[in-house]
């Protein structure tokens, strides 16, 4: 397990034990949004430090540009290393079902915006859309799985997705 944020914060070696898993949840637990993230640098680390075939699995909100997100990736798959990424995001963004004015404050810079959201929501989706897209297309490229979910979907269908995959 790696936790990161614009650098790696917490590495746990792995484990084929139940004994070696308890740190790992604990560290989990622990984790609250502090800086800026940068996944690209935390891929290249992460490949740094992950030695010989293994497989990766990034849980991120990747709210970042593709392209360094990518060059992430492709260190990992050159690496040899198999990536499974879940994508999730929140169903507000994922839908911009709500309307009116919003307030908007970065978890990672703290600043704030307010916005109306009907008036920004077709230009706000077919952002999302290509976005989607220049992910899913540089992910396919690595053969690395894809999963896009919802903040609400429960861990074990999330990885009940990923098992239907393989």
């Amino acid at each position: 397990l790696i936790t990161f944020d614009d650098q790696i914060r917490d590495y746990y070696e792995p484990s084929g034990t139940f004994v070696g898993l308890k740190p790992m949840l604990q560290g989990l637990e622990k984790i609250e949004p502090k800086n800026k993230g940068n996944i690209e640098a935390a891929l290249h680390s992460a490949a740094e430090l992950i030695k010989g075939r293994a497989l990766v699995v990034v849980i991120s909100d990747l709210l970042e540009e593709p392209e360094s997100i990518l060059q992430g990736i492709n260190h990992l798959y050159y690496d040899g290393k198999e990536v499974t990424l879940f994508h999730i995001l929140d169903p507000a963004e994922m839908n911009m079902s709500i309307t009116g004015l919003a307030d908007v404050t970065s978890l990672e810079t703290k600043d704030k915006i307010t916005v109306d959201l009907k008036a920004i929501r077709d230009a706000y989706l077919e952002q999302l859309r290509l976005y989607l897209d220049e992910l899913r297309s540089g992910f396919q490229k690595t053969r690395s799985e894809y999963i896009l979910t919802e903040t609400r979907t429960e861990v074990y269908d999330a990885i009940l997705q990923r098992s239907r995959m393989v």
